[in-house]
């Protein structure tokens, strides 16, 4: 199936995007950069927080609310989880710097990682021209993700589009990578925004963005239901050259029990162009053949449709809430926005031991919840529901009927909490177990699974 033009169209629009968003965040980085007054520890420690130094995605959000920002604790996350390269669910001063000098201006690198403390003793705290542009930097950067996952979305969801027939298609001298030359073939000559995209993609900045490099940039970044494509799942399959002579005996007994001539490279996701310099000749690439149970399968799956279920029936509950004229975020906010105050409404409802526990589970540990947090409780999925909920300005919840909904909504979350702890202890498993329960659900190899994947198996 050719690429059609439709999807040449999104796939333009995501690259476009990353491109210019990339080379805005760069000249901010720049600009942070040059100013005289800008210590990149000083403003590593201020948004710092706990005995480690750490910057968390919490530190981040209280940062740019203050400075009056609409972004959400996800986003957030998602910015951590962009920088970390420890995978320590936070950012060391290594990462910050990652995220604030510039790329590409090396000698402006230099000169900013040479100051110190010591070099600016008279400057206290950070002025407010610095946490003006590290609130831009923080936005900006914010921005792309949330903005570009939604052209991710909509490029990786068309029926005809293929991640190997679509690096392919821009690898114009199938030389097996993407570099300056064939992005700029591609952006027309536009060369400044083919060196912004190779900026934003090319993680090991050697000036050749890699198959993996590009599946990294280009796929949605969901957390909650996918997983991004992993180099040891993106590789599986492979032997290197080294191997190569050493395997050729398991090669040909392999082929003769499946009754063929040859095995060849078609038979995985990657195309050929790519195997020869994405692989290293010292490594090999090996994932060992599933270990599973048939009652490790039934119980996974037993999981999802529970899970499918209970996310449904949550979501019909949210709908009903939203079709009650005496309900709006407003009377929700009176109740919900500290633990107290719903422990007290719960009161006349459940008994108190219920209440206590599923308090504890809505607030995690937390005294109050955001506007934000409230929202994603009560929102449905379909927009002309939460709009409903959205536009209302009722103060109070006056209806027994509605607080019955609200009621039967809490104790259903509980619910579903309860199985998924009860059914997930059971999944507890070695590592290369659950690689291979994934693979099962990951029949066509992409990486990830969808709900379509879920369905077929």
């Amino acid at each position: 199936m050719k690429i059609t033009a439709e999807t040449k169209t999104n796939l333009f629009s995501l690259l476009h995007y990353l491109s210019h968003a990339e080379d805005k965040i760069e000249s901010i980085r720049v600009e942070l950069c040059s100013s005289s007054s800008f210590v990149p520890y000083e403003a590593f420690k201020f948004l710092a927080s706990g005995p480690n130094n750490y910057i968390h995605s919490e530190n981040l959000y209280q940062f740019l609310k203050s400075r009056e920002y609409l972004i959400s604790k996800l986003s957030c996350y998602y910015l951590i989880k962009k920088y970390d390269a420890s995978n320590c669910k936070a950012l060391i001063f290594k990462d910050f710097l990652e995220m604030t000098l510039p790329k590409e201006n090396s000698e402006l690198r230099f000169n900013v990682v040479q100051r110190t403390k010591e070099e600016f003793e008279s400057t206290k705290e950070l002025s407010m021209e610095i946490i003006e542009i590290l609130g831009q930097l923080l936005y900006a950067e914010i921005k792309l993700l949330e903005e570009s996952e939604k052209l991710r979305s909509k490029l990786n969801t068309r029926m005809d589009f293929d991640h190997n027939r679509v690096f392919e298609y821009l690898d114009i001298g199938h030389k097996g990578y993407l570099d300056f030359e064939s992005i700029c073939k591609y952006f027309k000559g536009q060369e400044a925004e083919a060196h912004a995209l190779i900026r934003y993609l090319n993680v090991k900045k050697d000036g050749k963005v890699s198959y993996l490099e590009f599946l990294e940039g280009i796929t949605p970044f969901r957390a909650e239901t996918e997983s991004r494509p992993s180099y040891m799942t993106a590789t599986k399959g492979f032997t290197s050259k080294v191997d190569k002579n050493k395997s050729k005996k398991s090669v040909n007994k392999k082929a003769k029990t499946l009754n063929t001539k040859k095995i060849t490279r078609e038979r995985t996701s990657i195309p050929t162009t790519v195997i020869e310099h994405s692989i290293s000749n010292t490594e090999s690439f090996r994932i060992a053949q599933p270990k599973i149970s048939k009652e490790d399968i039934q119980l996974m799956f037993e999981v999802l449709r529970e899970e499918m279920k209970n996310e449904s029936k949550i979501d019909s509950i949210k709908q009903r809430i939203a079709l009650c004229e005496d309900i709006s975020l407003e009377a929700l906010q009176s109740i919900f926005s500290t633990r107290e105050n719903l422990i007290e409404w719960l009161k006349e409802s459940l008994p108190i031991k219920e209440t206590k526990a599923y308090t504890s589970l809505i607030y995690n540990n937390k005294t109050e919840l955001s506007s934000e947090e409230i929202a994603s409780i009560f929102l449905p999925l379909q927009e002309n529901y939460g709009n409903l909920l959205l536009s209302r300005s009722a103060t109070e919840i006056s209806s027994k009927e509605t607080r019955k909904l609200i009621v039967t909504l809490i104790k259903s979350y509980g619910e579903t909490e309860e199985f998924s702890k009860r059914i997930k202890e059971k999944l507890i498993r070695e590592e290369d177990v659950i690689q291979n329960l994934f693979e099962v659900i990951d029949w066509n190899q992409k990486g990830y699974f969808t709900i379509e994947d879920v369905i077929l198996k």
